[in-house]
């Protein structure tokens, strides 16, 4: 009695291919001995049985049997085709071997459409090899195709109804779940003192650790060239890096409340992951827009985040964006007045020369010499940014002296 209901409920590798070699021994024998025995027909019962055994036995479908019944009902016609072209190209042996470079380069190739395509080849492949072989019988060609539907038609229903195969969480589920532990740790953020509990870290790392790919099951990896199976990749590997941001984002400074564009973030980022939580389960999408968040939104105070309108006057070639500008190169220009080389000076907006600016890390700019890259000064003269909230938890833009990024400090 163990040992059936492990068979029955199992979801290891041993009880898996228990149930699957009953599928295909049940479908193979009933196809055979009917046609055979039952209805008198030997090339039928043949093809039958090597059809079961081809798509099921030697081909490596990934997936439980109602995906895999799936896959054989989707390759149900071209499995007919490839018995029709194997039985009109072996009239001649040429034509068989090329017919067999022909048809095993686009099976091979098809092995770009993901696991499953890639799994069934084999038995295309094979199916082709059966009618291509001596004798050159065309006329058994309509006993050949019927045993064939025979053999695959008793095959999908054996793989959908004979011993089912538990229901495994998909990678859709698993994203999900981990967006849903991304919103549960970024409200645990949001409260004093703002870090995670070792008990919860513990386990946002272990549900990021289920969308490892080689933790997924085969079948339910999102390995497919289509659009869905590539977003559905980028969203784990997004929801992987979140949970870890989240894990190893640093508490605020002891003595010093948490900052309002901390927080800000946090609450977006919570409200996001809620969101794609119920995108990913439900379709819907998501009831909230975290865009207009204070301190990362379009109406954010972080420089970068302004777009300043040149001042009245200002000539045509300051304001684009490009370093050389076709103003630059003229002479006579606004840009070029006054130098008897030709070449480009800056203007303030009343039209006197700009002083000059020394270049990054010369001796003309105190401080720049050991910091290396151009940074922008602020009005008090220190070479050093002035603080802005980070955009998002452990941006780069808002390091503190203790070493790691952190949306709390000042």
């Amino acid at each position: 009695m163990r040992a059936l209901e492990e068979l029955r409920t199992g979801t290891g590798a041993v009880p898996a291919a228990a149930r699957r070699s009953v599928r295909v021994t049940l479908a193979a024998c009933l196809a055979f001995y009917v046609l055979l025995y039952g209805l008198d027909r030997s090339v039928g019962a043949t093809y039958a049985l090597f059809a079961a055994v081809a798509l099921a036995g030697l081909s490596r479908i990934p997936g439980s049997g109602r995906q895999r019944a799936v896959v054989i009902v989707r390759v149900l016609p071209v499995t007919c085709v490839l018995v029709v072209i194997g039985t009109f190209l072996a009239v001649r042996t040429w034509t068989a071997v090329a017919g067999m470079l022909v048809i095993g380069f686009c099976l091979a190739f098809a092995a770009a459409g993901g696991p499953r395509p890639a799994g069934a080849a084999p038995g295309l492949q094979l199916m082709y090899i059966l009618p291509s072989f001596p004798p050159y019988a065309p006329d058994d060609l309509p006993e050949r195709l019927g045993g064939t539907l025979v053999g695959l038609v008793l095959l999908i229903l054996a793989e959908r109804y004979v011993l089912p195969d538990p229901r495994v969480p998909g990678y859709r589920d698993r994203a999900a779940d981990a967006a849903v532990e991304a919103a549960r740790c970024a409200s645990d953020l949001e409260r004093p003192p703002h870090t995670l509990p070792a008990a919860e870290a513990e386990r946002s790392k272990a549900v990021a650790e289920t969308l490892r790919p080689s933790l997924v099951p085969e079948a339910e990896r999102p390995a497919g060239p289509g659009v869905r199976e590539r977003a559905l990749a980028h969203t784990g590997l997004a929801a992987r890096t979140l949970l870890a941001r989240l894990r190893n984002l640093p508490a605020p400074a002891a003595g010093l409340p948490a900052r309002k564009p901390g927080l800000h973030v946090v609450r977006a980022v919570r409200e996001s992951a809620d969101g794609t939580a119920v995108l990913l389960r439900e379709g819907n999408p998501p009831p909230t827009d975290s865009a207009p968040c204070g301190g990362c939104g379009p109406n954010s105070p972080t420089p970068r985040s302004r777009s300043r309108a040149p001042a009245p006057g200002t000539p045509r070639c300051w304001r684009s964006p490009t370093p050389r500008s076709s103003c630059a190169r003229r002479r006579n220009s606004p840009c070029t007045a006054g130098r008897p080389d030709g070449k480009a000076t800056r203007r303030t907006a009343s039209g006197t020369p700009a002083r000059a600016r020394p270049a990054c890390g010369g001796t003309g700019s105190p401080g720049t010499a050991a910091r290396g890259p151009c940074t922008s000064r602020t009005p008090s003269g220190s070479p050093w940014p002035s603080p802005s909230p980070a955009p998002w938890p452990g941006s780069t833009r808002s390091r503190t002296a203790s070493g790691p990024c952190s949306p709390w400090s000042a």
